[in-house]
């Protein structure tokens, strides 16, 4: 609709984006949108092998620290 009745040209995608990412910010501070554009370059480089110790981990705040929940199953720390 805005496209069609809009008097000035609308750049719908920019528009849902920063309505979106607007949003996911009120929930909280951790929460965010990444829109299509941006996804595709965040994801490469998770994507392929990854090699460590096997563990599943939380950082906790503020000092950013690490904790060690569990051990990858089948991982080199689960032996």
């Amino acid at each position: 609709m805005l496209d069609r009745q809009h008097v000035d040209s609308v750049r719908t995608e920019e528009l849902v984006d920063g309505v979106l990412q607007d949003l996911l910010q009120r929930l909280d501070p951790h929460s965010y949108y990444t829109g299509a554009r941006s996804f595709r370059p965040q994801q490469e480089p998770l994507e392929g092998s990854f090699e460590g110790i096997g563990v599943e981990f939380a950082t906790i705040q503020p000092r950013h620290h690490q904790l060690v929940i569990a051990p990858v199953d089948d991982g080199p720390s689960a032996a």
